[in-house]
């Protein structure tokens, strides 16, 4: 019997050839919609999943090693203005694609590549097309 993936969590990763800066959203798709739970803007030479993830918990938006600012919206349990806010990222990412269908690719896709590949070789495919993606 295979597992059953109910959801996935990923990131989305938007920039602008006229900025240095990036919008880093963290996401989560169920097949039925895509939920936002924090969004990030951080410079590109700081936009890494290790700084990303060292200030989830860091309430005051500074890096205590580097003592730099940036900016974050976390969507943990949103009032009503944001949630108006949170609907209006979502949009936002539906405008570009990222949308429920996608979550329920990204899925269906990790089912299948996680029972056909070994683990090593299915880490190493994905790093191959995070160096695709950010050439």
């Amino acid at each position: 019997m295979q597992p059953h993936l109910e959801s996935l969590a990923f990131k989305v990763w938007i920039s602008k050839e006229s900025s240095d800066d990036n919008l880093i959203f963290e996401a989560e798709a169920d097949g039925k919609s895509i939920g936002i739970s924090k969004i990030v803007l951080m410079d590109e030479d700081d936009a890494d999943d290790e700084l990303f993830e060292d200030n989830e918990n860091n309430e005051e938006g500074k890096d205590e090693n580097e003592g730099s600012t940036y900016h974050a919206l976390v969507f943990s349990e949103p009032d009503r203005r944001q949630l108006k806010m949170h609907q209006a990222f979502v949009a936002y990412l539906d405008e570009r694609g990222v949308n429920a269908e996608l979550g329920q690719f990204l899925i269906d896709f990790s089912k299948n590549k996680e029972q056909s590949l070994s683990h090593v070789d299915y880490t190493n495919m994905l790093l191959d097309m995070q160096e695709f993606l950010d050439q």
